[in-house]
């Protein structure tokens, strides 16, 4: 009876214990997850209990007997990296489990997947042909064929060594791979220069750069911006290597390393006109815009709580986007540098990665919990959320509660609210897919018609 009994974790982390709520007896201990016992639920008639842990997928148990009845699949596959395709007619999704999928934007549903790599995807960036995607892990750089047709998800040039960043010219005839550089010695081979079209590489890049280095070419493709654990963003000619400027962006008193911390670049980006420079940093929990006529820094954007790991220009270069640990994204202006709002999800998490769409009207982003959210610019409004889970599951399900996926997307619905604990309660999927399904969710949000339940 609902009105009687009770759920608690217990001591033993790995189990939950089903308790009288009068006598406090204890009527049966819940044991069958790998991990801690992190959320649990009662269905509405009080029959079924749901429990939820760090790792594994949810267990249903009868309430009665305290029999398992079914362990769903695990849970949410973490999302590393996002971007759209200059057509604006995908959107490329990369996972830490080495997979990527591809969405038609006009459909609203997964094209292309690539599913042959075992290591994190770290980076992607799509050719300017909009048909092929380049994906960056410890496993290399790899370009894939995802524009439609048989050939969808199949491999069409490899470029050899471990891939902590890599970047692709817009004009897609060169790439730019770059390895975690341990070493602060200055010299050495460091990056590499690939050719597109054969595969073979160019030529090395050298130079005094170590950290995790982070990289993004100009938008005539002559040039290359390099942010490491320096201090400074360096500047590189692709045809020569030669370093053409240079600009130190840790001299202000609120983002000076000191001996405890290192000034970090976290991300970098040319504006679309190429003259100006955005880095994002540790220190200070900033992002710093610089001028490349001046060779100096113009504007300090600080406004987060937290490390800017990502950042980005809108396409007509007049706003930009700054992701953070504090698990907000703002928007600025980029003439004035004054803070425009503040992007925040309905199930918030450190934001990892953040990219405008084409046309400028949305933002997506990364978060540290795998999923992918989209936001409205105009409004700041979060449109929806897009989750993959095993196998070939996936959701996008908007904060109303109104969600698109394959035909078991209802039950992966289902445990994912009840396993929320804002949510708390069970649904029965036949009740609640007529009212809460809406087919290609995810195209209609990007067309701006947001459905209603």
């Amino acid at each position: 009876d609902r009105d009687v009994t009770g759920v608690q974790t217990c001591a033993l982390p790995i189990s939950a214990v089903l308790s009288d709520a009068r006598t406090g007896a204890e009527l049966h201990t819940l044991q069958g997850h790998p991990d801690f016992v992190t959320a649990v639920a009662f269905s509405p008639d009080g029959r079924q209990v749901l429990t939820g842990s760090r790792t594994g997928g949810p267990i249903l148990w009868d309430a009665t007997t305290g029999k398992k009845l079914r362990t769903f699949s695990a849970s949410v596959r973490e999302a590393s990296s996002i971007a759209f395709s200059p057509d604006a007619k995908s959107l490329a999704i990369g996972y830490a489990d080495g997979t990527a999928v591809t969405w038609d934007t006009t459909s609203g549903t997964p094209a292309a997947t690539i599913d042959s790599l075992q290591r994190k995807i770290d980076s992607l960036a799509f050719t300017p042909d909009s048909r092929r995607l380049l994906t960056g892990s410890v496993d290399g750089a790899i370009l894939w064929e995802v524009g439609p047709g048989k050939a969808a998800g199949a491999k069409v040039q490899s470029f050899e060594g471990s891939v902590r960043s890599e970047a692709l010219t817009p004009d897609g005839k060169t790439v730019l791979t770059w390895p975690f550089v341990w070493s602060d010695t200055p010299g050495g081979e460091r990056g590499v220069l690939w050719d597109v079209a054969t595969g073979r590489r160019r030529r090395p890049f050298k130079g005094d750069y170590f950290g995790n280095i982070k990289v993004a070419f100009s938008p005539d493709s002559t040039e290359v911006v390099i942010g490491d654990w320096s201090g400074w963003l360096h500047v590189n000619s692709v045809e020569t290597g030669a370093e053409s400027l240079r600009i130190q962006i840790n001299n202000d008193p609120t983002i000076t390393p000191t001996s405890q911390a290192r000034c970090q670049t976290l991300a970098v980006a040319f504006s679309p006109d190429g003259k100006r420079l955005l880095a994002g940093l540790n220190l200070g929990e900033a992002a710093v815009l610089c001028d490349t006529a001046t060779q100096k820094p113009v504007r300090i954007l600080k406004g987060h709580t937290g490390w800017v790991n990502s950042v980005a220009f809108s396409p007509d270069g007049r706003q930009i986007l700054t992701g953070s640990t504090d698990q907000t994204v703002a928007l600025w202006d980029a003439e004035t540098g004054k803070k425009l709002g503040d992007f925040k999800s309905t199930h918030p998490s450190a934001i990892e990665a953040v990219r405008f769409s084409p046309n400028g009207r949305f933002i997506t982003a990364v978060d540290r919990r795998g999923e992918v959210h989209l936001w409205d610019v105009a409004t700041s409004d979060e449109l929806c959320r897009i989750m993959a889970f095993g196998g070939n599951d996936w959701l996008a399900v908007t904060p109303e509660g109104v969600f698109d996926g394959p035909p078991s997307a209802a039950n992966t619905y289902v445990r994912f609210r009840a396993s929320d604990l804002k949510q708390g309660t069970l649904v029965p999927p036949a009740r609640m897919k007529p009212s809460h399904y809406h087919r290609s969710l995810l195209a209609d949000l990007l067309k701006g018609d947001r459905p209603e339940m």
